[in-house]
């Protein structure tokens, strides 16, 4: 990992940075909340974003490039929702026409 340069933000500064940063807040009014400038939010912010993005391609269990075949990710395929769907038409006019009927 690449050896960062330590901050010149005063501890209590990075430690509210670090929680607007973890709950979401952008980072222009963590700025203005934490009272420094924006672009020193945007920096602290972007650096926080490098450090996460490295240790997750650290842990990365797969590296290189990875092909993918037809394969059905997440459930059903175009034809197995295309199927249900004309299965549930046909079921409703069976039903539609069911109902005119009168039973002797």
């Amino acid at each position: 990992m690449v050896q960062r340069r330590r901050s010149r933000l005063p501890f209590g500064t990075r430690v509210r940075l670090l929680k607007h940063f973890v709950g979401g807040t952008p980072a222009r009014t963590a700025a203005g909340l934490v009272g420094v400038n924006r672009h020193t939010a945007t920096l602290f912010f972007h650096k926080l974003r490098e450090i996460i993005a490295a240790r997750i391609a650290e842990d990365a269990p797969l590296d290189g490039e990875i092909e993918l075949d037809e394969s059905c990710f997440g459930g059903v395929s175009a034809k197995e929702r295309k199927a249900v769907g004309l299965a549930a038409r046909s079921s409703s006019s069976a039903c539609s026409s069911a109902v005119g009927r009168s039973t002797p």
